[in-house]
């Protein structure tokens, strides 16, 4: 597997590991309780994470059959970095709303929601191992939340784990303050 690519497969693991352990030092109440101050709860954020990862998934179903192929290393592009900037943690810039699709609605029970979030970690896994050969850096994609933003599949892939690891850490927020 490209480095690269067995990168990103490595960060989808630490968060991974960052959710089940961040679920494990709260209880049912203490994870579904929003922050007095407002914001969301810890489960509403990992559901956020589960909604989002979902709305990508059509995206490299279509993409990936006809992409052309290619070696790294890769290269994210300017959108692709500015985007990631943005939303690594802590925020730097400003808060970014989320649009209504995405807003988490009131959750199952707590194990539910990270059941739900590592399986959908476990199917973006899957698309990191079948962009291997792809041409990460010349394939352009079109964001699922705004029809007029592209960027590279190698700039997405560190998009989402970028704002995975912000809404885990926004997640640490809210659990500082119960």
């Amino acid at each position: 597997m490209d480095p690269q690519l067995a990168d990103i497969k490595k960060q989808l693991d630490l968060v991974s590991d960052h959710a089940r352990k961040l679920f494990a030092s709260l209880n049912e109440e203490q994870l579904k309780k929003r922050p007095a101050s407002g914001g969301w709860s810890v489960t509403e954020c990992v559901q956020h994470l589960s909604q989002t990862s979902k709305q990508y998934e059509s995206i490299f179903d279509s993409v990936f059959p006809t992409a052309p192929k290619g070696k790294g290393p890769f290269q994210m592009d300017f959108k692709g970095m500015l985007l990631c900037w943005v939303m690594k943690p802590p925020y730097r810039v400003m808060k970014v709303k989320t649009t209504p699709n995405l807003e988490p609605s009131p959750a199952g029970s707590a194990s539910q929601v990270l059941s739900d979030f590592l399986a959908s970690q476990e199917r973006f896994a899957g698309y990191v191992d079948r962009a291997d050969g792809i041409a990460l850096d010349k394939t352009i994609i079109t964001s699922p939340f705004n029809a007029k933003m592209q960027y590279n599949l190698f700039s997405c892939f560190q998009i989402i784990t970028v704002h995975q690891r912000r809404h885990l850490w926004q997640a640490e927020q809210v659990k500082k303050k119960l």
